[in-house]
């Protein structure tokens, strides 16, 4: 465009200058200033702007229809963003959990939530002291300190850990059951799917029938069974961040793995595996984990999470920076599973939902159709806030993002101080908490870390089953 307006103004100037000079010339005539500036200058301009203007205009009319063009094609584009952006937001993951256990100082699973909200001191713990030698204020498990069955195996490890082994083998004698049966599936599956697992079951000590030695092989496919598919047991190993240059996963491999081969589990179908977290990614790597959970078609997960401080050498630091330090421990454990995944012979006994990026609270209590339950008339509480509330800031945080629900503050379960100051794993005991103690409510947790996010527990999964079924159904 520049190059046609140029090319045209100097082949204006240069026509009308040749023109005019040569007809001075012949014509004698002397032009003044005036004369120079007119027919030099003015005149060829205005020549030149009436042979452009046709091109001008359509050029305008062009520019013009393209950048209407344009807003109509943003408009579209953004009209048809709307609903991608309202499904992002309403993105939720269901987990069926198949099991849940949570030991601490306070007691065992319900008796946890009561003193919870009774907000149980800690008690003088005469073998922890500080600087001058007082006995300092612990939440021990006093039980530990008896039970010398796995401690006397592990001597070879640290203190600190043979406690936390202790805790460990006791979370999965809790779930034998349930684990137990989840061993008899993946025995089926692994028939159905995999015959070559045959011969490893005939070798299984669990499965060993010593009245009946000799199977034949066929009789063995004529009990084989389409069964759902199960090809793994994973289990996460959930452990405080400052744990992970001194612990020694090798030996807590051997030690969860001889459980559930006792079982009836293969060594195959266990996968082990640790994380290590700190109070400042908790809360995200628990939701990262929960979304990879999600994800999996053929997969049973046992997730062990624990934390303790009992241990002298350990507060050495702590007690230096702080003289009111209080150490806690305890242990917690539940089995899940993705909603599409069946385990035979079992149901779940809540559904876990985490709904993320959904900041109004009140539309999905709608949405879930529980705005209405008679709980949130009722002061039984129910909430379980993730966070500790010794600052102001998170107090109204927390008024206003539940200003507008049914939820009062009476309805608040504060977890994080029933673990003192062992803070490291504090998000996952309150979720483990929640676990164990809504049996007949709708539990709620929430952070203010993340205020879009929320997680709803739900004890009547078998309704929903149930319903699933029924639409199922021909009629």
């Amino acid at each position: 465009m520049i190059k046609i307006i140029l090319s045209t103004l100097i082949s204006v100037f240069a026509i009308a200058a040749t023109v005019v000079i040569f007809y001075w010339k012949d014509a004698g005539f002397e032009p003044t200033a005036h004369d120079l500036l007119m027919y030099l200058a003015v005149i060829p301009f205005a020549v030149a702007c009436v042979l452009l203007s046709p091109y001008l205009i359509y050029k305008l009319y062009v520019h013009r229809r393209e950048k209407q063009q344009q807003r109509l094609e943003q408009a579209e584009a953004e009209k048809n963003q709307v609903p991608v952006q309202e499904e992002a937001k309403k993105e939720q993951i269901q987990l069926h959990v198949y099991s849940s256990f949570l030991k601490s100082a306070m007691g065992e699973n319900d008796e946890i939530l009561a003193k919870t909200i009774d907000l149980q001191a800690p008690e003088l713990d005469s073998k922890l002291h500080n600087a001058q030698g007082n006995p300092i204020l612990s939440y021990r498990m006093t039980d530990l300190d008896d039970d010398q069955d796995i401690k006397n195996q592990d001597v070879v490890l640290d203190v600190l850990q043979q406690r936390m082994h202790q805790l460990i083998h006791a979370q999965i004698a809790q779930n034998y059951d349930v684990l137990h049966t989840i061993s008899h599936h993946f025995k089926r599956s692994a028939m159905f799917y995999d015959h070559k697992t045959i011969e490893k079951y005939r070798l299984h000590p669990a499965w060993l029938d010593p009245k009946h030695q000799t199977v034949d092989e066929d009789d063995d496919v004529e009990k084989i069974e389409a069964v759902p598919r199960l090809s793994q047991l994973v289990v996460y190993v959930i452990l405080a961040e400052h744990l992970f240059r001194v612990w020694d996963t090798a030996a807590t491999t051997a030690l969860i793995a001889a459980q559930l081969v006792e079982m009836g589990f293969l060594n195959d179908q266990v996968q082990i595996e640790y994380e290590f977290w700190s109070s400042k990614n908790g809360y995200a790597n628990m939701l990262q984990t929960f979304r990879h959970i999600a994800t999996a078609t053929d997969q049973v997960y046992l997730c062990l999470g624990l934390d303790s401080e009992i241990h002298q050498g350990h507060l050495e630091n702590q007690l230096w920076v702080s003289t009111d330090y209080v150490p806690a421990e305890f242990a917690g454990s539940f089995i899940v599973a993705p909603q599409a995944v069946e385990i035979l012979e079992l149901k779940p006994s809540q559904t876990m939902t985490v709904a993320f990026d959904q900041p109004d609270l009140l539309a999905l209590l709608k949405d879930k159709k529980i705005d209405e339950l008679p709980q949130f008339k009722d002061e039984q509480p129910f909430v379980l806030i993730l966070d500790q509330i010794d600052r102001p800031k998170v107090i109204q945080q927390l008024a206003a993002h539940f200003e507008h629900t049914p939820i009062e503050t009476y309805h608040y379960i504060y977890s994080c101080p029933s673990l003192g100051h062992t803070q490291h794993l504090s998000k996952l005991y309150g979720l483990m908490l929640g676990l164990v103690s809504f049996h007949d409510l709708y539990g709620l947790l929430y952070s203010v870390h993340d205020p879009a996010i929320h997680i709803l527990l739900d004890p009547n999964p078998n309704s929903e089953l149930e319903a699933d079924a029924n639409a199922s159904t021909p009629t």
